[in-house]
């Protein structure tokens, strides 16, 4: 067997600050040693039989003329069993991530007394950043069963394969906390 979709370490940080009418707060959030099966990556380097797009590392292929390279012979129809499972594209999952930032500013002191009791605006980004080796769109990966018609596996045991799950978008948002 290689790798382990299981991190060895699942961790996560909260920072709370406060200064004067300014407050900042984020949460970190990763995983360590896990290792993520890159399928989608494997679909992409294919035999481009189906005619879907690839990642530009193709046009270092194997050719003839082009023999130092890690990268398989594009065919047709994949005589030479490119497309298998292997090691190739088993990938470092590990990350770190910003799951959100926020700053505010509490406007309480500019205001009447008797109008509200508390008044403070914000910004919060979440899924502000991802750091990360692994080549994929996103290494928090998840499987479903959409994902896995098909190919006679059930979600539950696609734990740790990459099939091309759209990652958490990045949404900014601004807000106003009134207290009256």
């Amino acid at each position: 067997h290689f790798g382990s979709p299981f991190p060895d370490l699942v961790y996560g940080l909260t920072l709370n600050l406060t200064y004067k009418n300014f407050d900042f707060s984020t949460l970190l959030q990763g995983v360590q040693g896990n290792d993520v099966y890159f399928l989608f990556g494997n679909f992409a380097y294919e035999t481009q039989s189906r005619g879907f797009n690839s990642y530009k590392e193709i046009l270092n292929r194997w050719t003839p003329t082009h023999t130092d390279t890690d990268i398989p012979k594009v065919s047709y129809d994949d005589r030479n069993g490119n497309r298998r499972i292997s090691t190739r594209f088993l990938e470092d999952g590990s990350y770190l991530r910003f799951r959100n930032i926020t700053l505010g500013y509490n406007l309480t002191h500019l205001l009447p007394k008797d109008w509200v009791r508390n008044v403070r605006i914000y910004t919060t980004v979440q899924n502000a950043f991802t750091f990360t080796k692994y080549p994929g769109l996103d290494p928090e990966i998840q499987a479903n069963s959409n994902d896995t018609n098909g190919f006679g596996v059930s979600s539950d045991l696609a734990v740790g394969i990459d099939w091309g799950t759209v990652p958490a978008p990045r949404i900014f948002m601004v807000g106003i906390d009134l207290d009256f």
